[in-house]
């Protein structure tokens, strides 16, 4: 009998897989049930080390965060990040990218943002800032697409803070179309004394893309030693490698 999390890891893959001869509505029907199996997971079926939610004094020389893998390939990635408390993941993008992000530990804040098109001088882009959200273990995953609250920066309250990220496709070199899904960074532009202050409507903002993530967010990795994804789907049934 499979797992929560290797259920999850066999829906993630049917949703996402890009194969043209399953319907859109089927996919469709696949993305609801796995938003829905989402919502149940917790810490416990990911076997997450106790350890690695302790809420410790900080510490320079240990990273802010901890990233785990349980399952990649070309469509999917399946992943955990541990935040240290009053840790803030930077606002990022996902570039044509689908993503659920389901807390399994602790309290974040989840800021996001919409690109809308606009651009002005110095490499920024007009967004619409949605309402900020606090999502503990009792709240369903938060969802992104490729048009819509594709960028966000996350942040632990009151303690550390872990969750599951499901993003399709994953970043990095994707062989199929040619190119790198690279992920981009940005923070908020200061508009005070720029010709682009007064050209947008005041629920949207300018964002301004950095060449790389602040220098106190870096990662550490963790081994999963939960219940094993890496596998392949055959008939519908799980097949463990």
């Amino acid at each position: 009998m499979t797992s929560l999390i290797q259920r999850i890891g066999r829906l993630a893959i049917q949703t996402f897989s890009r194969d043209p001869s399953v319907p859109v509505n089927l996919k469709r029907s696949y993305l609801k049930q796995l938003e829905d199996m989402v919502s149940s997971v917790s810490s416990d079926d990911l076997s997450l080390d106790p350890s690695l939610l302790q809420d410790e004094p900080y510490m320079p020389t240990k990273a802010p965060v901890i990233y785990m893998l349980l399952y990649e390939d070309m469509d999917v990635n399946v992943c955990v990040f541990i935040l240290r408390r009053g840790v803030r993941m930077p606002m990022h993008d996902h570039p044509g990218m689908f993503g659920l992000l389901k807390v399994v530990h602790g309290n974040i804040a989840v800021q996001s943002y919409t690109l809308v098109g606009e651009t002005g001088p110095g490499d920024v882009q007009c967004a619409v800032k949605h309402p900020v959200l606090e999502r503990n273990v009792h709240h369903p995953p938060i969802s992104l697409t490729p048009d819509r609250e594709n960028l966000h920066e996350i942040v632990a309250i009151d303690g550390p803070a872990a969750f599951l990220d499901i993003l399709s496709p994953p970043y990095g070199e994707d062989t199929r179309l040619g190119i790198d899904r690279d992920c981009h960074y940005y923070r908020v532009a200061d508009a005070s004394s720029q010709n682009y202050s007064s050209s947008i409507d005041t629920n949207k903002i300018w964002l301004k893309r950095i060449r790389s993530a602040p220098n106190e967010f870096w990662c550490d990795e963790a081994e999963y030693r939960g219940p094993p994804l890496k596998g392949v789907i055959e008939d519908g049934w799980w097949v463990p490698r």
